[in-house]
């Protein structure tokens, strides 16, 4: 393996001659988002074939600008693994929308039992190789990296390409091509919906709204998410899930009650926002008591379920969870559409 730190312009243009020779680029990125809404992306790694060039995103900024042409441009197949983060963060930096990448988590959930598998084991699983993941957490803002820092930064995507021709090859030979990328499309359109600070409570796990005053609910997630941009904070460093779904649930007449919740325990609520809530929002409303969804027993459905992720050998969570079941097979009947039809149809022909 050989590693190269860009430094400067003639680094730029040795990786530039180098990608002519290939479509197909390894990425990944090293990023810190402990205190920030934002994350801080700090390098960005291109694999291609053995040689691992390194782009330090806190200093040297002017030598990134060629690489948010190669990743809007539809010409070069980048390879991640667990792409949701790194695409956002990239999409972002750059101001861009990705085009043409590949997950080796999600395309390897469509042939494994596994769905969210490490990179560590992934390598282990395709290519017998046993990777170092001591630095993950390491802090990839102090400067200078330490050799130990660039070497596991390196080993992040050297491996992915070989484990790209064996997936890709596994999809084809079992007829799954067409479902994952159907499933990235999906995934990509998910996450640009739940980006938009209104779409901002579909992020909230919450089974039902019983209970709940759901326009607060929706109202209060946005808010949240809007704050926590202007602030740069972490969400729940201004309002957890759990207060949001109890903000939601309770009538508070005046702001002495909505004070009691202590919600300035969280450790970027101004005491000043007690107010500023009170005021913007109707907490006077009373909570919808008719949304409780009506629960049925899915047990039978998943074990048909289970039976099927295995026939098909294809993880089961990807395909669906109890709350998908409860859905389709209760009261709400939910559509299901594309690959997963074919699946819902045989738990229904095979569930009495």
């Amino acid at each position: 393996m050989n590693i190269k730190l860009i430094t400067d312009k003639i680094d730029i243009d040795l990786f530039l001659r180098e990608i002519t020779k290939t479509k197909i680029l390894s990425v990944d990125t090293e990023f810190i988002r402990e205190k920030t809404y934002y994350p801080v992306l700090c390098l960005i790694q291109i694999s291609v074939d053995n040689n691992v060039y390194i782009f330090d995103c806190l200093n040297n900024k002017e030598n990134l600008e060629d690489l948010k042409h190669i990743f809007s441009n539809k010409k070069y197949v980048k390879i991640f693994h667990d792409a949701d983060q790194d695409i956002e963060i990239i999409n972002d930096f750059f101001s861009i929308e990705s085009k043409n990448y590949f997950d080796t988590q999600l395309a390897n959930a469509f042939i494994d039992l596994e769905l969210h598998i490490s990179y560590k084991n992934l390598v282990k699983k395709y290519l017998n190789i046993d990777i170092d993941k001591e630095l993950q957490t390491s802090n990839w803002v102090k400067r200078p990296l330490s050799k130990k820092q660039i070497k596991y930064a390196a080993n992040d995507v050297l491996y992915l390409e070989k484990i790209y021709h064996k997936i890709s090859k596994e999809l084809f030979d079992q007829k799954k091509s067409t479902w994952y990328k159907e499933e990235l499309e999906k995934r990509i359109k998910d996450n640009n919906f739940k980006k938009e600070p209104k779409n901002a409570w579909k992020k909230i796990k919450l089974r039902d709204f019983s209970g709940i005053n759901q326009n607060l609910f929706i109202m209060l997630s946005k808010y949240r998410e809007e704050i926590s941009r202007e602030r740069n904070i972490p969400k729940t460093w201004f309002l957890s899930d759990k207060n949001i779904i109890k903000l939601s649930s309770k009538n508070y007449l005046n702001i002495n009650d909505l004070r009691k919740e202590n919600l300035n325990s969280n450790k970027f609520f101004h005491y000043d926002d007690y107010s500023e809530i009170f005021n913007k929002f109707d907490f006077s409303k009373k909570t919808y008591e008719n949304l409780k969804q009506k629960r049925i027993n899915v047990k039978k459905y998943q074990i048909t379920l289970q039976e099927l992720s295995t026939e098909f050998n294809i993880s089961q969570q990807l395909i669906a969870n109890k709350k998908d079941l409860e859905n389709y097979f209760g009261s709400n009947r939910i559509q299901i559409n594309g690959w997963r039809k074919k699946i819902f149809d045989e738990i229904k022909a095979k569930t009495k």
